[in-house]
């Protein structure tokens, strides 16, 4: 590259589009973590001093429409609410190095062109267990199965009170750490759960198998 480019060596990679990256060669292990973004959004958001808690969903709220403000004076009051904004921090988050909170955000992300008050208090609940995780990241290691490919994946039947449609989610992992993820609505209605399980393990193989 510096025989074709003017460029400058900044030695090993640390930084990079909000990741951290941390190598230790002593254990051969790799580890990517946005902290700071995490932290970066937190104090954005007025949330630096939250309490933390230890998920990032509550089991007992399904949301639905139903929540979705349904007047003129509940949507007036929503308009304030930065929900987009705080959607898409912790949706990169999601992507990237955080698949612990990938169900959560694919919920939340579903009522984002209409919120209520309870999605935003959904956000604020994501935003409070990543105050309390903001050195979780990704670590890999050395692997007896070097490259090879393995992969969980599970249904929730029926998830979506609208449309009755389930929600997959899985995680596909090399050397010791998740390279793929997804949790996501099946775009069809089953009609059992051993159908929405077929689905989702569908859906999961697709990836393994072009991975």
């Amino acid at each position: 590259l510096k025989a074709e480019y003017e460029i400058t060596d900044l030695g090993p990679i640390k930084h990079c589009l909000g990741w951290e990256i941390c190598r230790d060669r002593a254990n051969k292990t790799l580890t990517i973590n946005q902290s700071q973004y995490t932290k970066d959004i937190l104090q954005r958001f007025g949330m630096a001093d939250a309490n933390p808690v230890s998920t990032p969903a509550c089991s007992q709220i399904d949301f639905s429409k139903s929540m979705c403000p349904q007047t003129d004076e509940e949507k007036a009051a929503m308009n304030d609410v930065p929900y987009l904004e705080a959607l898409g921090s912790i949706l990169y988050l999601a992507m990237c190095t955080r698949p612990d909170i990938a169900f959560a955000v694919s919920e939340l992300s579903k009522y984002a062109s209409n919120p209520g008050e309870k999605h935003w208090t959904g956000v604020k609940r994501v935003l409070r267990y990543l105050k309390g995780t903001t050195d979780y990241g990704i670590c890999f290691g050395i692997s007896e199965d070097g490259r090879k490919l393995s992969g969980s994946v599970d249904s929730s039947y029926a998830r979506c009170p609208d449309t009755r449609r389930s929600r997959y989610g899985g995680v596909l992992m090399m050397n010791k750490g998740p390279v793929d993820w997804k949790s996501k609505m099946e775009s069809v209605v089953a009609l059992s759960s051993m159908e929405s399980e077929y689905i989702g393990a569908c859906e999961m193989v697709k990836i393994i198998v072009w991975l």
